[in-house]
């Protein structure tokens, strides 16, 4: 009988001590089930996320940066450190911080083994430090059943499980806002562009003008100035780094969010490859853009884009020339019956629109075309001649380049080159299904 107490209460002591250690161990991992205390969170000061080879962290200022258009950081706010100093996505960092306070642990797994969880190479490591502490969060793979996610804090053996779409929409955030130029387009009164093509826009009653020019396209310039706004750098760099020539400028006359106006230049300026970095007045760093910034800034179709300014609209497809809208300026219709056209020559308009010149060559004197292209779009009017063509079968093909363009302004100076915004391939499609449309229509 004896024995029999004496084993029960070697087990109770064996089970209390169990529910003692469990318990001990548990609250290594907050009472609440938070994986990061709030005292800690309340203090971070640091934030380190490493994502296979990426490696981005977060700190905050100890100065006040100015990264460019109303981008500027006061001491003790949140920048992005590293890969290079730069201003965070106010509105992805947001999400990260509060996602971070709403981790919390859905079960516990006692395990020596990491490989079977993803642990042995994390997907990511989350490391935050606050003033004399550090807590570090691993990620691993995800639970076929459950469909939560594996993680370890610090080395513990235990492994923890987490709300998988927490942790997936925490790791897919953007931190860095790399767009220095982004404002409202509609704080935007004015901006020119000195290079290659100098041209200037303003701003009368609400509605973008091309200075110098009749009937332009105002959503046409108001969509080219937001793409110019929203292109994205690739990194920051030190100031000192752009010393090289001045390609081209962009000059923008703006408002802020306390209706101040600014007037800013931006120096785009070229490297030894083939890559560029632009400054902003009072910046104190500089972005390196691809080679898109300087073909965008050298756009030369905005005098094309209103199709009031043709006078006359040819297509041609691989069956020959399907649709010629005859003396559109003078209203005398089109040269075969009304309705032989396609349904919608918007969509003409919005092929134009999404051109971005890739090269462009200068060719003096006669404006000299290649042999016939499969497909060809050409607009007239009385100030230019312009036409794209593609070719995309034969020892010409152009299967994965773009379609080529010509321009002849009125004058002795005629243009040539690539265009980057469609394939070639793609570019006789949409051709041959508007040519589709129009013989169906003349058929019927």
């Amino acid at each position: 009988m004896k024995s029999n107490l004496s084993l029960i209460l070697l087990f109770s002591i064996a089970a209390l001590l169990g529910l003692y250690l469990l318990g001990s161990l548990q609250s290594d991992y907050q009472n609440s089930g938070n994986i990061f205390p709030e005292k800690f969170l309340e203090q971070l000061n640091s934030i380190k996320l490493t994502r296979g080879s990426e490696e981005i962290v977060l700190s905050k200022s100890r100065d006040k940066i100015r990264f460019g258009l109303e981008k500027e950081i006061l001491p003790g706010q949140w920048l992005v450190s590293k890969p290079s100093t730069a201003f965070p996505n106010i509105e992805a960092l947001n999400k990260f911080l509060s996602s971070i306070s709403r981790l919390k642990i859905q079960n516990q797994i006692d395990s020596d083994s990491k490989a079977e969880f993803g642990l042995v190479e994390p997907l990511a490591i989350l490391e935050a430090r606050s003033a004399g502490e550090t807590h570090i969060l691993k990620v691993g793979s995800t639970n076929a059943i459950s469909k939560r996610r594996y993680a370890q804090i610090e080395d513990h053996k235990k492994v923890v499980l987490l709300d998988d779409a927490e942790v997936t929409s925490m790791l897919k955030l953007d931190l860095r806002d790399l767009r220095p130029l982004r404002i409202p387009t509609a704080n935007v009164s004015r901006f020119a562009i000195e290079g290659r093509t100098n041209k200037a826009f303003s701003k009368k009653e609400g509605i973008f003008d091309l200075e110098g020019e009749k009937n332009p396209d105002p959503q046409a310039i108001a969509q080219y100035l937001d793409s110019i706004l929203s292109l994205s750098a690739l990194k920051t760099v030190d100031l000192s780094l752009a010393n090289g020539p001045v390609q081209s400028k962009l000059i923008l006359e703006w408002t802020d969010s306390k209706n101040s106006f600014h007037q800013t230049e931006v120096q785009i300026h070229s490297t030894e490859g083939e890559n560029f970095l632009i400054t902003l007045q009072n910046a104190e760093i500089a972005y390196e853009y691809g080679p898109e910034i300087q073909r965008l800034l050298n756009r030369k179709l905005e005098t094309f884009l209103n199709r009031k300014l043709l006078s006359s609209i040819i297509l041609e497809d691989f069956g020959g020339s399907c649709l010629d809208s005859g003396d559109l300026a003078s209203n005398v219709g089109p040269v075969i019956p009304a309705k032989c056209k396609p349904r919608d020559l918007d969509s003409i308009q919005e092929i134009i629109r999404r051109v971005e010149v890739l090269d462009i060559e200068r060719l003096p004197g006669r404006l000299m075309t290649p042999t016939k292209p499969e497909c060809r779009l050409k607009l007239e009017s009385s100030k230019v001649l312009f036409e794209i063509g593609a070719q995309v079968s034969g020892d010409q093909a152009q299967d994965v380049e773009s379609p080529r363009f010509f321009v002849s302004d009125v004058g002795p100076d005629h243009y040539r080159g690539v265009i980057s915004g469609l394939m070639a391939k793609e570019f006789c499609q949409a051709i041959e299904k508007l040519c589709s449309e129009a013989r169906a229509s003349c058929a019927g």
